[in-house]
């Protein structure tokens, strides 16, 4: 992991800005609502809880893996850092289970409405 200088602490706050610019201030994270697709799978919805530029700390900002062993470049790719609200980063430290996020490289599936 990088050390903690100013140099870094401020290419970290540019890396959160995008962040949290790609998610628009909204939790990236999928939870599951209780609803079933056709598969019989559960539907996942994105959190989308607003967290205003303000308000935001590390605690919504959850890197896709764990960061220990990994170079400053990986840990200031906005591709390997999930914008989440402080709820989800707690239960993902508290179980150690990665939070489910959305991919922004994926093609969209939309369903047309009958």
């Amino acid at each position: 992991m990088p050390p903690r200088t100013s140099h870094n602490l401020k290419i970290y706050r540019d890396t959160c800005e995008k962040v949290m610019a790609r998610a628009d201030n909204r939790c990236e994270v999928f939870v599951d609502r209780g609803g079933k697709a056709c598969s019989g799978k559960p539907t996942l919805h994105r959190c989308c809880k607003f967290i205003p530029f303000e308000s935001a700390t590390y605690t919504n900002f959850l890197h896709k893996e764990t960061r220990n062993g990994k170079s400053e470049e990986w840990v200031n790719d906005p591709d390997n850092i999930v914008f989440g609200c402080s709820q989800h980063h707690y239960e993902e430290e508290a179980t150690g289970k990665r939070v489910e996020f959305q991919e922004y490289g994926e093609e969209p599936i939309y369903i047309a409405e009958e």
